[in-house]
């Protein structure tokens, strides 16, 4: 049994067949709004809010006891270059007892999905500012994850995919341009955080984490400042690189945190096949084009990378079990490497 309803500012059209204790709400208010909601089952929730003005809602819901909220709104006067106000807000939902929230307000050109196929899987989307992108994909029968997504700037880009079950994301990028953030977690019980903030200036920042194993913690801090501050005479926004930092686990119950904060830096750690490893870097707020690498393979490692200043370099390999390994580097031009076998 189905409901579909369909919704612009000069024509609502409700139709088609009777729902089983199917509820959907909308409100419109502006110009050349759009929604359309879809459900299949019973005891399905749907919610749409619109102010203005090119707006467009999709919903489609094909299960039981699901929950949809979608909240769009841009007050910009239709006029000049700000005559084409998109929102788009999807979510589709083919399961049983999914929920899914979104909102974008005063923004511009931006979008928000969340898709979830599978069971009990819950997201969070919200977004401001200019020309954003925020995905969340929970599918391919997952079950019981949890994805958060906060973007606060402008022509950012942010996507959560988790295919496995019980995973748990949350995704932050605030006062950023152009950055990207993505999570993709096919193993089970993992744990991603990812917090990435520009500057005046930032033109390129992205984080990444992968989790392909299960109960693994991985969280990244990264923040690009601005480059003027270091090279008064390159033009303001002439097109600066920020920081690159990503993390993949392939191993179960293991830990990887990286804190970076200077400018087009790279920081890197890669825990293969084994379990229970640690990791950790830091490169502060000095750190102009340094190179953090750590690889992992085996049980029990625990490694930490420390660097202050510009240029420097440190690698380091352990390839074995219950490893330890410290690395601090001060100055400029540095470089560190440590290989560890058993």
């Amino acid at each position: 049994m189905r409901k579909i309803i369909l919704g612009a500012v000069a024509l609502m059209i409700g139709a088609v067949g009777f729902a089983q204790n199917n509820t959907e709400t909308t409100a419109q208010d502006g110009t050349g709004l759009v929604n359309m909601v879809e459900q299949a089952g019973a005891n399905n929730s749907a919610t749409v809010d619109q102010d203005g003005y090119t707006h467009e809602a999709y919903i489609k819901q094909n299960g039981n006891g699901n929950m949809a909220t979608q909240i769009q709104n841009d007050t910009w006067a239709p006029s000049g270059a700000q005559a084409d106000r998109v929102g788009v807000a999807t979510i589709k939902q083919v399961g049983n007892g999914n929920t899914a929230s979104q909102n974008q307000k005063n923004f511009g050109h931006s979008t928000l999905e969340a898709t979830q196929i599978g069971n009990s899987n819950k997201s969070v989307q919200k977004q401001k500012g200019h020309g954003n992108t925020g995905i969340v994909y929970q599918g391919n029968g997952a079950n019981g994850n949890d994805a958060y997504q906060e973007q606060d700037g402008a022509n950012n880009y942010m996507k959560a995919l988790q295919s496995g079950n019980g995973n748990k994301s949350n995704q932050k990028q605030l006062s950023s341009n152009h950055g990207m953030a993505n999570v993709i977690q096919s193993g089970h019980s993992n744990d991603a955080r990812q917090t990435q903030t520009g500057g005046d200036y930032n033109v390129v920042g992205e984080v990444l984490i992968e989790q392909s194993g299960n109960g693994n913690l991985a969280i990244q801090d990264q923040a690009t400042g601005d480059r003027n501050s270091y090279n008064p005479q390159k033009p303001s926004g002439s097109g600066d690189s920020g920081n690159y930092a990503s993390i993949e686990q392939r191993g179960n119950n293991s830990e990887a945190r990286q804190d970076q904060y200077g400018l087009e830096g790279n920081a890197m750690i890669t825990q293969k096949a084994g379990n229970g490893n640690y990791g950790y870097q830091y490169q502060d707020a000095a750190s102009t084009m340094a190179d953090a690498i750590l690889t992992q393979k085996g049980n029990g490692n625990w490694s930490k990378q420390w660097q202050y200043g510009d240029s420097n370099m440190s690698d380091v390999n352990q390839n074995g079990n219950g490893m330890w390994s410290k690395v601090t580097q001060h100055g400029a031009g540095n470089s560190n490497t440590v290989i560890q076998t058993n």
